[in-house]
């Protein structure tokens, strides 16, 4: 049996997200929470955040019998590049840059052992 969480528009990008997901893949919910709670990376909150959902929603799913989060597994984490918030930065003469504001999907895949 498998359940899901998924966040939106988080405002951290991609590619800083995905150095994370690697040493995450087929590690037990118990240990990737454990992992990152420590992690000093502010945009390691977010993704615990999702893993704990999923690990919550897998709980609803199953009913009062579900196992404990050490006995789930983290079976896919997938993160996908959101919409681009472009924002104007004033520079010197009149000019202006865009600034580019990236977000990202992050959707969490949670199974039994």
């Amino acid at each position: 049996m498998e359940a899901n969480a998924c966040q939106k528009y988080v405002r951290v990008s991609a590619k800083k997200l995905k150095r994370f997901i690697d040493p995450l893949k087929g590690k037990t919910v118990a240990e990737v929470e454990s992992i990152l709670r420590f992690h000093p990376s502010p945009s390691s909150v977010s993704l615990f955040k999702v893993v704990h959902s999923a690990a919550s929603n897998f709980k609803n799913k199953v009913g009062p019998d579900a196992p404990l989060p050490a006995d789930l597994l983290v079976s896919n984490i997938k993160i996908n590049q959101g919409p681009t918030f472009k924002r104007i930065k004033r520079r010197a003469m009149g000019r202006a840059d865009i600034m580019c504001r990236r977000t990202s999907h992050i959707t969490v895949i949670v199974k039994e052992k």
